[in-house]
């Protein structure tokens, strides 16, 4: 259920992030025809059900990003693993600034986000933010393909169609830089217009410089709160580690990488050995738990295929946590 769960709303979040980039690539029309674009966007995501879905898929996403880091039992990450991971943790680092710059603005000083002024910020007023938002969008899209090739790599059509997603997935995010750099030099040259600039400043409405002070104050306090959080999760993920090693939690590794926990059980690891049966009847059920195959106690063979390492058939075979 939870692993749904995640999948919805990184889908939802992954919608929003191609419909951002697809806005971004009308710019290889025209500066007019990214405004146009923008009009649809606002209209999927600027209503009271896309703010909910867009927030809240956010906020359980994080979420569980955070419970997916306690629950693991170890932190050996494959290389895609270890890019989705830190490209999550990087996206609220790098975009944070975009969000309160454009929605907070929107929504405490009634400023009209137009694509004229989110680019005269990035290529004219502090073209720092535009570096940040092109890696911020980086990660998102590689950390939402990353998420959606886990997803499709089961299905049966998905092996002839790779290579086509594949350049898609490449295509995409190129042209839309490309295109905002195109709509950022064109917002460039008309801003040497007065007329323009004094008909684009009536239409933005501007947020007063304390505002602009309150929503920088926010960018450093949300940077963080995400880092706080992620280290949070860490540390109880060791204090959870620590009070099952105490308790004597028994962790039995076999050979194709699965592992089984067992908590500790009355005389959990006491065979009672029949005179009849050379086989033990284990405490607890756990004859039942072990793999089917295993010989006599007193030869101690090895079970085969999915014997414990380095121990025969015995639940002793696990190793203390």
């Amino acid at each position: 259920m939870i692993r749904r769960i995640r999948l919805i709303t990184g889908l939802i979040l992954f919608v929003y992030v191609t419909s951002h980039l697809l806005n971004h690539m009308l710019g290889l029309i025209s500066y007019n025809a990214m405004e146009i674009g923008r009009v649809w966007f606002l209209a999927l995501w600027r209503n009271p059900v896309g703010l909910i879905a867009l927030y809240g898929a956010l906020a359980i996403h994080f979420l569980l990003a955070l419970w997916a880091i306690y629950e693991r039992r170890h932190l050996r990450f494959t290389f895609a693993e270890a890019v989705q991971l830190s490209f999550g943790i990087a996206i609220p680092m790098l975009l944070v600034g975009h969000v309160v710059g454009t929605r907070g603005a929107h929504q405490m000083a009634g400023t009209n986000d137009l694509y004229a002024y989110v680019l005269l910020a990035h290529f004219k007023f502090a073209t720092e933010y535009f570096y940040y938002q092109t890696a911020g969008l980086f990660a998102a899209w590689v950390h939402g393909c990353i998420g959606v090739y886990y997803w499709l790599r089961l299905k049966p059509w998905f092996h002839e169609a790779s290579q086509y997603l594949f350049a898609l997935a490449l295509i995409l995010p190129v042209l839309a830089l490309v295109g905002y750099t195109a709509g950022g030099r064109e917002v460039l040259a008309l801003y040497e217009n007065p007329e323009w600039r004094k008909v684009i400043a009536t239409s933005i409405g501007y947020p007063d410089r304390k505002t602009v002070e309150f929503l920088l104050s926010l960018s450093p306090i949300i940077r963080w709160s995400v880092l706080g959080a992620v280290a949070a999760a860490l540390i109880a993920r060791g204090l959870r580690a620590l009070v099952a090693r105490q308790r004597g939690i028994l962790e039995v590794t076999y050979p194709d990488g699965r592992v089984v926990r067992i908590p500790p059980a009355p005389a959990f690891l006491t065979p009672v050995w029949s005179t009849a049966s050379p086989t033990p009847r284990c405490a607890a059920g756990v004859a039942a738990a072990l793999p089917a195959g295993c010989g006599s106690p007193k030869a101690w063979t090895p079970c085969p295929s999915r014997a414990p390492r380095r121990r025969a058939c015995s639940t002793a075979s696990g190793r203390r946590r």
